[in-house]
């Protein structure tokens, strides 16, 4: 089932690139780990797992040959929010959060099938941090995502945010 998001009105040519998020616009990671771990990751929710005790649940998924990144199916409102990325941009680039450590190069990889798998060859580009993904900020450049801090350090410094939730 889809859901209905507010989506925001750009004037005619105001948007000359598009950066979307992964897991949380696009990804259901949430949902992975609700069916399959039975935890919520709300990193910023008390009650929720921690980054360190989600990393630990992705290893552990990874060392018994699970990969988890590759396996999170879409959110229900991906079709939505991609076919308007799409509109604005029709070479958008992905703009995710990469592993750190052992898991870098695994989950890199995994990202990059699910972007392959789910929605054609697009690129990926995959950062530190998702205060790095303001160094893609500009004027034009659109970013698409389900963070709100991430949105305002982009917007901070000279783009445009679809925060999505």
């Amino acid at each position: 089932m889809s859901q209905r998001l507010a989506v925001p009105q750009f004037a005619s040519g105001t948007v000359k690139k598009v950066y979307c998020d992964m897991d949380g616009v696009l990804a259901d990671l949430a949902g992975y780990a609700r069916n399959n771990w039975g935890v919520e990751i709300r990193f910023d929710v008390p009650g929720c797992i921690s980054k360190k005790e989600f990393w630990k649940l992705v290893w552990e998924d990874y060392a018994v040959g699970k990969p988890t990144f590759r396996k999170v199916g879409k959110t229900p409102w991906a079709k939505q929010v991609w076919n308007h990325v799409l509109l604005w941009d029709p070479d958008p680039v992905l703009l995710s959060v990469g592993a750190k450590g052992e898991l870098q190069d695994v989950v890199a990889k995994n990202k990059f099938d699910w972007v392959r798998e789910n929605l054609g060859d697009f690129p990926l580009v995959l950062v530190d941090s998702y205060k790095h993904k303001a160094d893609y900020a500009g004027s034009g450049v659109l970013l698409v995502d389900d963070n709100a801090t991430t949105c305002a350090l982009f917007e901070k410094a000279g783009g445009m945010t679809w925060k999505i939730g």
